[in-house]
């Protein structure tokens, strides 16, 4: 990864995993701005057709996946560096931080319910078995945290111990 000032390695590995989550979010924005998927509306209440998702979780992995690929066969060959950028990047966009982009990025308020993610393995369990409702804003909001949480001290973990 590129050094950052006076970041200890882990630290960059995060930041550089929350900007490929931010990737993501620029990348759903301008999937929905196409109209293949559906009307705007239909797109951002998670109506898209022809397997969307399926396709745009593989076009994600691919985008989390190269630049750890690279950085282990042409910066440093660390395996824990890389698979900790890859592992961090999938927690962060899995627990809702790429859905809060994608209506900050647009200027939108995040809806007060996003019915949606209820099907999200992450958002959608910890709303119905934490929280015991369908997903909220409030509860996308304490999921994108806890991910955060769990992916900056995995990274650590991951860098400092393997």
């Amino acid at each position: 990864m590129i050094k950052i000032g006076k970041l200890k390695k882990h630290q960059e590995i995060f930041i550089f995993s929350i900007i490929s989550v931010a990737i993501i979010a620029v990348l759903d924005i301008l999937a929905m701005k196409s109209n293949l998927f559906g009307t705007v509306l239909e797109y951002t209440n998670g109506s898209f057709g022809c397997d969307w998702w399926y396709l745009f979780s593989k076009i994600g992995f691919i985008l989390i996946s190269i630049p750890a690929v690279i950085y282990f066969f042409f910066v440093k060959k660390d395996f824990s560096e890389s698979i900790s950028f890859i592992i961090s990047s999938v927690i962060i966009w899995f627990t809702g931080l790429a859905d809060i982009m994608y209506f900050i990025f647009q200027g939108l308020a995040i809806p007060s319910t996003l019915s949606w993610l209820d099907k999200g393995v992450i958002i959608g369990f910890i709303s119905t078995n934490i929280f015991k409702s369908p997903v909220t804003n409030v509860t996308l909001f304490f999921t994108a945290f806890v991910g955060l949480i769990i992916a900056y001290f995995t990274t650590k973990i991951l860098v400092e111990k393997l």
